[in-house]
């Protein structure tokens, strides 16, 4: 069943990139082929080369978004901010990962500490879905989608932290059903 599956994901998008370049060789129109291989895999690889070579050659920015009210801090925005306005136009967010924004934030440490930490959300959320016959899928399908896009300070705090409290309203909701 799931190599069935995963074939028909693949004859999907095959399907997708050749309808893409039809469009674009019949219509000059390139709106498909910018939204899927572009904004997929070429724009996302760019931005964090933008990421790593800017950090390397400035201060690291130490969460500096959340945290510029409380200490001091080299930059009082966000790093997606600093690489938009940087490289692209001004007050621009350059969005890339949480990869990059854990570079960003500390360097070579901020990434192995965020994977770590990524790792047991992605775990916990993995449990959370188990323990609900995976009716969240969706919703945590979602957050580990802006995952790709998004530091993973930001996603915890707008995304993950309200799906958690989905999730209790879910398990309070089917513990008075159960009774």
């Amino acid at each position: 069943q799931q190599y069935i599956n995963s074939y028909k994901l693949g004859i999907f998008l095959i399907g997708t990139i050749l309808l893409s370049l039809f469009i674009y060789i019949a219509f000059s129109k390139d709106v498909l082929i910018s939204i899927l291989i572009r904004r997929t895999f070429i724009l996302p690889a760019q931005i964090f080369d933008l990421y790593f070579s800017y950090f390397t050659q400035h201060n690291f920015n130490f969460l500096s978004r959340y945290t510029h009210y409380f200490f001091y801090t080299p930059y009082e925005s966000s790093s997606s901010h600093i690489i938009g306005s940087t490289f692209f136009l001004p007050n621009t967010h350059a969005n890339s990962g949480v990869i990059s924004d854990a570079y960003a934030n500390f360097g070579i440490a901020g990434v192995i500490f965020f994977s770590i930490f990524l790792c047991l959300i992605l775990i916990f959320l993995n449990f959370v879905n188990s323990k609900l016959n995976n009716k969240l899928t969706p919703l945590f399908g979602g957050i580990a989608i802006s995952l790709t896009n998004s530091g993973l300070l930001g996603v915890f705090v707008y995304q993950i932290f309200p799906a958690i409290f989905i999730f209790f309203i879910f398990y309070l909701l089917s513990k008075g059903t159960n009774k």
